[in-house]
């Protein structure tokens, strides 16, 4: 018999907690950060560096743009704005917006300015904080959705200057309901100070709550929507990210219009809209920069919303976010801190078939994010998330499968790759620890046994061989694919992976090696295309046979699957004989575990043909507990047909072997008359399987007939009463 994939609709086997699976593979997650930053990675060093050493100073960084000067990227200098800014929703405490004051007539201008001159004058004055906090607040209702008049335009302006002055203030409460009041006049005056401002404030958690509390996410929402200029777009969408960290600002996000806000700023055209942007003062030639760096905290904070609910799922998908995210992959893939944001939302949601489909048959995605792992190959967590992305398309979609081995070099190219990653891994200082990638922290537990000792976590590299590895698993699948991988010069790499590496320490990453070995030894060798995998069956079978006792259900399915594949060996047989393996594997059968038995039945199978392992099935009898094992399922027949068919193989044969069909009772022989004689009426006969095991069920009837005939020829002869 020759096993390919695991069966990846069975339930999964009862385990113990945490332990590695095929079935669930560890995410890429990412790992707490405690101080917050504009960029994390080195694609703008030298912004961030000027950025942090801002902040150390204390003091926000210069600008060319000072603030009292009524600067917008309006019609005349971008064609149109990104969007219409929405009213603002009212704060608790606040007058709603019809309580305000108005300026329609001309008491309301009168006292909206004296509102403006009390403010004014309480600042001024010096008077204490609490003062001041309070006519913060009642200016802000009074220009709360107004707009400040021709009339009051020389007030504005003194209160601007006021503003600046105090907007530096030490305490943070005060700071942000002035940099609030900013947002609130109509028109506004440069917000480049102002946004700046707002985005040190939001380095520090503290002020999370302020935040929320004066309604500045609606507030910076709104501003972001309008496409107020290219530096202060930066510094709000940064002072969003920061703050879209925090559980009660990210909900306010979830339920506000953010999503189509933020999807309106990575779609392809509004890109390019920023990118040509002659605002700002900014050159040509670093516009694209620019508007990349905004994008970066735009994506930082759509991964937010991502990462803490998967209700916003919906949102991705009914505002065409993953397909523009997608399309950025391709046109800013050098911009590596942005992509890495990009494949951290994509590992999130290819999950759903919903989504995969969108990425699946987008034009190019499935090519850049193989491009990512041969441009990057060093830069770990981005690769990482790449192959996890891929390895979820190519686990449901033969067309991506196909996609990648068109791709350039493709598979060889992969191949090279897990090949430079071993070598990485291999140079390592022992029991290195993960530092980008990481897998949630967990409760600390004694260990088991002896043979489950605690481990450390799976440093970046084996990660990213995890990945890698899992994803060439998947590509074999495909026949022509599996062919090319299996005679492919290096990968041989995975033989020497599981010699090197101790299940024990390294669970995950084995399972993988294994899965990929099953799968790739699963093709034969050609005189012209020799199976590398095969030609080292011998060399793992002591591997495969230690792994046949391991506590993990998905190891022991892995190992004898394997089995199922080499044991077509004569060498391999050989060597499961002299180590007792035959007996193991014969045991398995009544492994509860239905996938591990599956594959059990097929070594049988296998085994039958082999004269030396006859004793072994003789002294266990192996033919009675097919037979019992056969009778157990046959009874959901559809449910259980593939699991069925290798038994019927196995006990045909069996019953061809007189050695072993002779220790068949003849009550065993006649219920399996019986039940097999009903099947066939069962099923259809029109896919491959059923139509597979009908035939086979033929013949074995045929055989068992035979059988029963003999044995009531020889009662006859010795004057006993047929059958």
């Amino acid at each position: 018999v020759r096993t390919r994939c695991m069966d990846q609709s069975r339930d999964a086997p009862k385990a113990r907690k945490n332990m590695p699976s095929l079935r669930h593979p560890t995410r890429p997650l990412t790992p707490l950060v405690e101080d917050r930053h504009l960029f994390y990675g080195s694609d703008y060093a030298a912004t961030a560096a000027a950025a942090a050493a801002a902040a150390a100073a204390g003091s926000r960084p210069t600008t060319t743009s000072p603030l009292g000067r009524h600067h917008s990227m309006g019609n005349a200098s971008r064609g149109s704005p990104l969007a219409s800014p929405s009213p603002p929703a009212p704060r608790e405490g606040v007058l709603s917006r019809h309580q305000s004051l108005k300026i329609s007539s001309g008491g309301q201008l009168l006292q909206l300015r004296r509102e403006v001159r009390e403010f004014v004058d309480v600042l001024d004055s010096e008077r204490s904080l609490e003062l001041q906090l309070q006519a913060a607040d009642k200016l802000a209702l009074a220009l709360d959705g107004e707009s400040l008049a021709t009339a009051v335009t020389r007030t504005q302006s003194e209160t601007v200057i006021m503003l600046d002055k105090l907007i530096e203030s030490v305490d943070a409460n005060l700071a942000i309901k002035i940099c609030r009041l900013y947002f609130l006049m109509n028109p506004q005056p440069d917000m480049v100070g102002v946004c700046k401002k707002l985005y040190f404030l939001s380095k520090e958690k503290t002020n999370d709550k302020l935040f929320y509390s004066e309604n500045l996410i609606e507030c910076i929402t709104r501003f972001i929507d309008a496409g107020e200029g290219l530096v202060p777009l930066l510094y709000a969408s940064g002072a969003l990210k920061h703050i879209s960290e925090s559980t009660l600002c990210i909900k306010a996000l979830l339920t506000s219009n953010v999503a189509r806000i933020l999807g309106n700023l990575v779609k392809p055209q509004t890109i390019t809209q920023l990118a040509s942007c002659p605002a700002d003062g900014l050159l040509p030639q670093k516009r694209p920069a620019k508007a990349a760096q905004i994008l970066v905290q735009v994506t930082a904070v759509l991964r937010n919303l991502a990462a803490y609910s998967m209700a916003s799922k919906s949102l991705f998908v009914a505002n065409n976010l993953l397909g523009d995210l997608c399309t950025i992959l391709h046109t800013h893939g050098q911009h590596t801190e942005l992509v890495l944001n990009v494949t951290r939302i994509l590992s999130k949601f290819t999950t759903f078939p919903d989504c995969l489909d969108i990425v699946t048959t987008h034009d190019s995605a499935v090519e850049d994010l193989l491009q990512i792992l041969f441009k990057y190959p060093t830069n770990l967590p981005l690769c990482v998330r790449s192959c996890f992305v891929l390895t979820t398309l190519t686990m449901e979609s033969a067309p991506v499968r196909e996609k990648i081995a068109r791709t350039g070099d493709g598979v060889p190219a992969l191949i090279a790759l897990l090949l430079e990653w071993a070598k990485m891994d291999a140079a390592l200082p022992p029991n290195t620890q993960n530092s980008c990638v990481q897998s949630p922290p967990q409760p600390q537990a004694a260990p088991t046994s002896v043979d489950a000792p605690m481990v450390a976590p799976p440093s970046d590299i084996e990660q990213a061989m995890i990945k890698l590895i899992r994803l060439i698993a998947n590509l074999s699948i495909n026949e022509d694919i599996g062919i090319l991988i299996s005679h492919s010069p290096g990968i041989e790499v995975l033989i020497h992976i599981l010699d090197d590496k101790s299940v024990y320490e390294h669970e995950e990453l084995v399972l993988n090696v294994l899965c990929a070995v099953t799968n790739i030894s699963y093709y034969p060798s050609t005189p012209d295309a020799p199976n590398i995998i095969l030609q080292h069956a011998t060399g793992i079978t002591p591997v495969l046979i230690s792994l046949l006792q391991h506590e993990n259900d998905e190891a022991i399915t892995e190992s004898i699957r394997a089995f199922g594949n080499f044991s077509r060996d004569e060498r391999v047989r050989t060597a499961m004989y002299e180590q007792g393996v035959d007996k193991l594997v014969i045991d398995m059968l009544k492994f509860p575990n239905q996938e591990v038995a599956y594959q059990a039945c097929g070594v049988v199978m296998n085994m039958a043909n082999d004269p030396r392992n006859h004793s072994a099935l003789a002294e266990k009898n192996a033919g009675a507990m097919l037979v019992d094992i056969f009778l157990k399922h046959a009874l959901d027949l559809h449910k259980n047909l593939d699991f069925l068919l290798v038994i019927v193989k196995a006990v045909f044969n069996i019953c061809s072997i007189p050695q072993l069909c002779d220790q068949l009772s003849s009550a065993h022989l006649l219920s399996l008359r019986t039940s097999l004689g009903g099947a066939p009426v069962r099923l259809s006969g029109k896919t491959a399987a059923e139509a597979e095991f009908i035939d086979v069920v033929q013949h074995l009837v045929a055989r068992v007939l035979e059988l029963l005939q003999t044995r009531n020829n020889h009662k006859k002869e010795r004057g006993h009463s047929p059958l």
